[in-house]
């Protein structure tokens, strides 16, 4: 099944006063008193964002994960983290 992709029309009647593109917030601080830095996928503070991903998503905690969500083997974490980044996505940073 096809997904349904709005036009430019249907994004601007959804995107309320601040408008559907545009740019989140760059940063905030979460309960942790940690910055997380807010990037477009590809354009973060690392080369390889796809691999840190997949190591994220490999090293989740399986009490957590959730109707098969993040996947459980690493062949599929590769394919569910390169499904996620084909269209526009946000990733969150902060150092460990």
């Amino acid at each position: 099944m096809e997904q349904h992709r709005p036009s430019a029309s249907e994004r601007e009647s959804m995107a309320g006063p601040t408008g559907l593109d545009a740019p989140p917030s760059d940063s905030f601080t979460d309960a942790s008193g940690r910055r997380i830095d807010l990037y477009e996928y590809g354009r973060g503070p690392i080369a390889d964002e796809f691999e840190a991903l997949v190591g994220l998503y490999r090293e989740f905690d399986p009490r957590y994960r959730s109707d098969g969500i993040p996947p459980a083997t690493e062949s599929g974490v590769r394919a569910w983290v390169a499904r996620l980044s084909r269209d526009h996505c946000t990733v969150a940073w902060h150092d460990a």
